[in-house]
């Protein structure tokens, strides 16, 4: 956690670089599963839930 604060965002909107991560783990020959551990906070749950599916899907696939 580069800045000590321990969030859980939409991939897409933190600090991870999932680009970089997909393509390591894909240089290892890694086809196992993914997790989105998500810690949204206040609002509705599976809203949240299905943006940070479709959030995950963008940076995954590119």
């Amino acid at each position: 956690i580069r800045d000590g604060v321990h969030d859980h965002l939409v991939p897409g909107t933190g600090q991870i670089d999932f680009h970089t991560l997909h393509e390591t783990l894909d240089s290892v020959g890694y086809n196992g599963p993914a997790v989105l551990d998500m810690n949204p906070g206040p609002g509705d749950p599976a809203a949240i839930c299905r943006e940070a599916l479709v959030g995950f899907r963008q940076v995954w696939s590119d």
